[in-house]
């Protein structure tokens, strides 16, 4: 099974490190989906989704059935 770290051919130290870059902006995330009357778990999984659309837009990230 292929790894996301292979999958993404990148570092998992840059993904670390974009992880640290970007960690403030997606706890503001969250709160504004908070703020605006949805669950924790309702803005999650809604930037999960986004997410799995985002990657699948992408062609060298293998296709999870």
């Amino acid at each position: 099974m292929i790894s996301i770290e292979e999958a993404l051919a990148v570092s998992q130290e840059r993904i670390t490190d974009c992880g640290s870059e970007i960690v403030a902006d997606f706890t503001d995330l969250i709160a504004r989906g908070e703020d605006s009357g949805f669950s924790r778990k309702e803005v999650l999984v809604a930037i999960s989704a986004l997410t799995a659309c985002e990657l699948s837009s992408l062609p060298d990230v293998p296709r999870i059935h």
